[in-house]
C-alpha cells in the first residue's frame, strides 16, 4: 500500500464514524476533528497511526450505544422527516389549539396524516 493509499484509507475510515468529535473529546478533551485527523495522518509511525485511529473508532462505537446518543439521533431524524413532509412545530401548535379549544379538527387530521408518514420513515428506537 502506498503512502497516499494509506492516508486515503485512514480518511475513509475516519469519515465513516458517526460522531468523531464526541469520540475525540472523550479521548483528548478537544473536539477539533480535522486537527486530530491531520495529526494521525502526519504520524510517520504507521503502527501508531493505526493504533490512534482504532482508539477513536472504538470510542465512537461505544458512544453509538449510548442511549442519549441514540435518542439524539432519533430526534434529529424525526425533525428532518417532519420537515420533509412540510410539518412545522408552529403548524402543530395551531392545529392542536384549533382542535382542543375551537373543536376544529381539519388541520389536526391533515397534519396527523403527514406525521404518520414521517413516523413510518423514522421509527422510535426500541
Amino acid at each position: 500500500m502506498t503512502e497516499e493509499e494509506r492516508k486515503q484509507d485512514i480518511k475513509d475510515r475516519f469519515s465513516s464514524m458517526l460522531h468523531p468529535s464526541k469520540a475525540i473529546h472523550g479521548l483528548t478533551g478537544f473536539t477539533n476533528v480535522e486537527l486530530h485527523l491531520n495529526n494521525i495522518l502526519d504520524l510517520e509511525d504507521h503502527a501508531e497511526a493505526e493504533r490512534q485511529l482504532i482508539e477513536v473508532i472504538e470510542a465512537d462505537t461505544a458512544n453509538s450505544a449510548d442511549p442519549v446518543v441514540i435518542e439524539s439521533r432519533f430526534q434529529e431524524s424525526r425533525k428532518r422527516e417532519y420537515a420533509a413532509e412540510g410539518v412545522t412545530l408552529e403548524e402543530m401548535i395551531v392545529a392542536l389549539f384549533e382542535k382542543v379549544v375551537e373543536g376544529k379538527s381539519e388541520m389536526a387530521d391533515a397534519l396527523q396524516a403527514k406525521r404518520l408518514l414521517a413516523k413510518g420513515r423514522s421509527p422510535k428506537p426500541s
